[in-house]
């Protein structure tokens, strides 16, 4: 750290070691850079488990094992269950207790995997593998992708000693007509235009309906304000949200299809969601120079010969 611009650690399986290490660890690195931070793998940590990491001069982060269970919950139908869970466990991370969530790693089954487990097909898991992802690119705290997820590999079974859920990154799926890469595309571009507001702000559920496999709900950070729907069904879903009398006859943007919408003079707006396989994700921003109204394209630069094999460049 003291020789190269390292600014995070992934730690692996911080259980195994006492405490009092990892808090001179911690304090020899802040000495160096008063903001390295470190995010921690203890297996089974979420915002309810106390492992003593976090809020303890540790570890910044802990890795989100129930993020995945909750986001696979999510798309096959519990929406209301998991949006519960993910309302309380925005109101538990802070600026010293913050998760990474994580939809496969190489220690459980890919994420597409799980869904097929769960009686879908592969063409229902993929495609409900990307409103997955809009739920996780649209959490507090931080995001894992493990690698191949952005083109659709997640299908692997953590079947030691085979370890399919470790397969080669294929490189033939980098294409511009992976559905996927583009899903993650869009996602991450807007998650970088409203870091704050995803990052760090509030949640507020709006719709959870189990029913209609919508869920709607607002990310807040100071003036700015966020509405995002997903929709886990093979259909369309048209949706009037009551965004309250200060949206009266604003004009708003879904930042995801970049399609232009405006709320009558209550604050009503109706939206359409895309079905699950057209990315099943709406992110609805009201539009002005206060909001930064511009068009960001995420791009992903492989690089094998480098020792850091992705950047991601937003323009």
């Amino acid at each position: 750290v003291s020789k190269y611009p390292i600014d995070y650690y992934r730690v692996d399986t911080v259980k195994h070691v006492d405490g009092t290490t990892w808090s001179a660890f911690k304090n020899a690195l802040t000495a160096i850079d008063p903001d390295f931070k470190m995010i921690g793998e203890w297996a089974g940590a979420g915002y309810g488990t106390d492992t003593g990491m976090l809020r303890a001069g540790r570890m910044d982060s802990l890795l989100d094992f129930d993020f995945n269970d909750q986001a696979a919950k999510f798309v096959t139908g519990d929406l209301a269950g998991a949006e519960n869970f993910l309302s309380a466990r925005n109101a538990a991370i802070d600026n010293t207790a913050s998760l990474g969530a994580f939809l496969s790693s190489h220690d459980e089954n890919g994420f597409i995997y799980t869904l097929m487990s769960k009686g879908k097909s592969e063409e229902e898991a993929r495609n409900l593998a990307l409103v997955a992802a809009s739920l996780q690119l649209t959490a507090k705290g931080q995001v894992v992708i493990y690698y191949g997820e952005e083109i659709g590999n997640s299908d692997g079974e953590e079947n030691y000693p085979y370890n399919t859920n470790r397969n080669d990154f294929d490189w033939s799926k980098v294409t511009d007509d992976n559905a996927a890469l583009a899903h993650y595309k869009k996602m991450l571009a807007i998650r970088n235009q409203y870091t704050d507001v995803l990052a760090k702000g509030t949640r507020t559920t709006i719709a959870a309906d189990n029913a209609k496999g919508l869920d709607v709900f607002k990310r807040s950070y100071g003036d700015t304000e966020l509405t995002i729907a997903l929709n886990v069904t093979n259909e369309p879903v048209t949706y009037s949200v009551s965004l309250g009398s200060e949206y009266a006859n604003a004009d708003l943007k879904d930042r995801y299809s970049r399609k232009s919408y405006k709320a009558d003079d209550m604050g009503n707006v109706e939206i359409t969601v895309p079905a699950a396989a057209d990315g099943g994700t709406v992110v609805l921003a009201r539009t002005g120079a206060d909001e930064m109204d511009r068009g960001y394209q995420v791009t992903f630069d492989y690089n094998c010969d480098e020792l850091a094999p992705v950047t991601i460049e937003v323009e």
